[in-house]
């Protein structure tokens, strides 16, 4: 057994938000700036790409174009420091807007962070900063609101003399940010129940009350005119709306998700059309599959089909700013993909999509004149590159690198796999193996958590840097998995340990049997759902796997449903893993913390001790049942991290202890290992 504290004595010297007037970053000046030399070394001290590379936060991130699309905003993180800047884009004059500054490096845990910004103004940025908190005995983080003037640039605090702050968890819940009000910002405050106006210093008026509304959405014209919320408790969703602001908001639909009944299917909030009495929903009433339907306000029914795939699910839509007409509807296949709806937006971007082929382009913000435009193009072996898109021209230029450090590294392609498993269900995935490897290597096969989400090809600095260390990576999209459709969805329904455990084994002997994975080489790991999905497989399969680690794993189901807090939402458990009053014994059969006497692997845990979301009691419970089993584990507990980590420093130390054990128990070749490629920092 070892065991781990990651903490540091150590105290706060500064922890404020401030007007940032140092350099190198500058106060209203134009600074030239190496992003590799900022960012840090390319190479650790055993010739590998370092964890950092991966695992810092992202030199550049959160880029905002202002209303009018002169300026655009950057959150800069570096050297323990978070800064957001406001760079003109005519001038390049730099205004430094507020900074969060960890002054004493050996703090053992951050916990404060920048979590959110954008524009209520062409002068002024909203910014919310996370924190941690506690309410009725709970561990959670709360956000307060701050602003900062790019003419008069101080970090103002919002809201602290609104009714209720001491007692409201989320100040950021931004419906609008109204640009064309620079005094008001539009927010959900406290609760689901009340929607309110924001002035920088007093709540300014309640619009809408309405129990059971728990998140609003505006249209091109900033106003309020659906609302849509789950009910506690419950399985029900309801969707609310109106034609005009001056209309009662009227319910839509409401509708249990999980129902099996194929009648009571309903729909969720899409967007909003250029048709007032029109709306976009997404249903899969007809085919099984979310698609994107139109709906009738005035009517009160469902619409003509917009757009729908014959195999994959629909996920979000793009519509103007200017004039509310639809322009693109986006789904993921073995890829991200878009499919134009606007002849003119696809004139627009379609040249892009093709200059970039191979890699995902996303519209990160436009201005609201649609002038302008930030997009973002990443891939599986590229991580996110700011450009920004002059519309008139045509033309786009490289703003910012989000990490600049890997540029030019040798990084390895996600390619698309399906098997079929030993029912006939057919499972997709990805697999990402080292440069040149074409023989059976050492292998990690890495469930995704939730579960009832997906895996999509992309940045995943988890892959790249688990392969880096010369391991082939499998990602499986078993089933209960989201975007496949809803009979895929529900395969997965009190599946837990069973026949989602059974989608990962056949996974693993698919890549034995195609030749690419090593049978005595093979690890396991994830987070949260697939930490669970990590220890479940050592128990169930105890000679498939040499080792398996998990961070912030549920390992106790009759204990993760027994919590109120979080799960505490029977009529779903039911439906989706099973009742804690009447299923107890099946749901101890699929829990590892009662059976490690069957895991003969050395195993690495780890979970963050203020985690609200699995409480860290699932990981300690896990080691002393490996202890009492004699099993040969590590214990690495992170103080003040949450379910995911909110300090660089303990993200990159758990990765770099990850990569470590997989390393010493699973031998990759040293020769599949990365080695970097030294960079020279070039000026951007």
């Amino acid at each position: 057994m070892q065991t781990s504290y990651f903490s540091t004595n150590g105290r706060w010297l500064l922890v404020v938000l401030l007007l940032l007037a140092v350099a190198p970053i500058g106060c209203r000046q134009s600074v030239r700036m190496s992003e590799a030399a900022a960012a840090g070394s390319t190479v650790d001290e055993s010739g590998k790409i370092p964890a950092k590379s991966f695992f810092g936060n992202p030199l550049f991130s959160q880029v905002k174009l202002s209303p009018n699309g002169r300026r655009v905003a950057v959150l800069l993180s570096r050297n323990e420091s978070e800064a957001i800047l406001s760079i003109d884009l005519q001038t390049g004059e730099r205004v430094g807007l507020a900074l969060l500054e960890r002054s004493d490096a050996s703090h053992s845990l951050a916990s404060l962070r920048l979590s959110r910004m954008g524009w209520a103004s062409d002068d002024t940025v909203v910014m919310s900063m996370s924190k941690a908190g506690s309410a009725r005995g709970i561990k959670i983080r709360s956000t307060v609101l701050f602003a900062s003037d790019v003419r008069n640039p101080r970090a103002i605090a919002l809201g602290e003399d609104w009714p209720y702050a001491s007692f409201k968890q989320f100040q950021d819940l931004i419906i609008d940010y109204l640009p064309d009000e620079p005094d008001r910002i539009m927010v959900n405050w406290f609760g689901a129940a009340r929607l309110v106006e924001v002035s920088a210093s007093r709540l300014r008026a309640s619009i809408i009350e309405r129990k059971g509304v728990g998140g609003w959405g505006t249209d091109h014209k900033h106003k309020v005119r659906v609302g849509f919320s789950g009910q506690r408790y419950n399985t029900e969703f309801g969707v609310w709306g109106r034609v005009t602001e001056d209309d009662r908001i009227e319910r839509l639909v409401k509708w249990d998700p999980l129902s099996v009944d194929e009648t009571g299917m309903g729909f969720y909030f899409a967007g909003f059309s250029d048709d007032p009495k029109i709306i976009y929903v997404f249903s899969e009433r007809e085919t099984g599959r979310f698609a994107l339907y139109e709906f009738d306000l005035q009517a009160k029914k469902m619409g003509r089909l917009v757009f729908g795939h014959p195999k994959y699910e629909v996920d979000s839509i793009n519509t103007s700013a200017v004039d509310g007409r639809l322009l693109a509807v986006h789904y993921t296949g073995k890829k991200s993909l878009v499919h134009f709806v606007d002849d003119e937006y696809r004139r627009l971007w379609e040249p892009i999509h093709e200059q970039f082929a191979g890699s995902t382009v996303t519209v990160v913000s436009t201005d609201l004149r649609e002038t302008r435009s930030i997009f973002a193009v990443s891939a599986s072996d590229e991580p996110p590159t700011y450009y920004l898109l002059n519309h008139r021209s045509g033309a786009s230029k490289r703003l910012f690198r989000a990490r600049p450090t890997l540029d030019g590294q040798i990084l390895s392609k996600m390619e698309p796999i399906e098997y079929r498993a030993r029912d006939g269900l057919m499972i997709e995935g990805y697999v990402t193996r080292p440069s040149g490897v074409t023989g059976p290597s050492a292998a990690i096969v890495m469930p995704h958590g939730g579960p009832f989400v997906r895996d999509v090809s992309g940045w995943d600095p988890v892959v790249q840097f688990l392969v880096s260390r010369g391991f082939t990576v499998l990602q499986p999209n078993y089933r209960g998995s989201t975007g496949y459709g809803r009979k895929f969805r529900e395969a997965g329904y009190k599946q837990f340990g069973r026949a989602m455990q059974d989608d990962i084994t056949d996974g693993v002997r698919w890549l034995i049997d195609q030749g690419i994975a090593d049978p005595a080489r093979i690890g396991i790991y994830g987070g949260s759902y697939g930490g669970y999905a990590a220890l479940q497989g050592l128990v169930s399969t105890p000679d498939l796997y040499a080792a398996g680690a998990s961070y912030a794993g549920f390992t106790d189901v009759v204990r993760l449903l027994n919590d109120e807090s979080v799960y505490g939402y029977d009529a779903a458990n039911k439906v989706l893993i099973g009742s804690r009053w009447t299923d107890r014994d099946f749901l101890a059969e699929i829990s590892p913390a009662f059976h490690a006497d069957k895991i003969r692997v050395p195993v690495l845990l780890a979970h963050g001790t203020d985690d609200p979301t699995v409480h860290i009691r699932h990981t300690d419970g896990m080691a002393t049942a490996l202890e009492e089993a004699g099993a040969e584990f590590e214990l690495y507990r992170y103080f003040g991290e949450t379910h995911g980590f909110l300090d660089e420093r303990s993200r990159i130390d758990f990765y770099q202890k990850l990569g470590d054990f997989f390393e010493r128990h699973l031998h990759p070749n040293p020769a599949h290992i990365a080695r970097p490629v030294k960079m020279a920092g070039a000026a951007r």
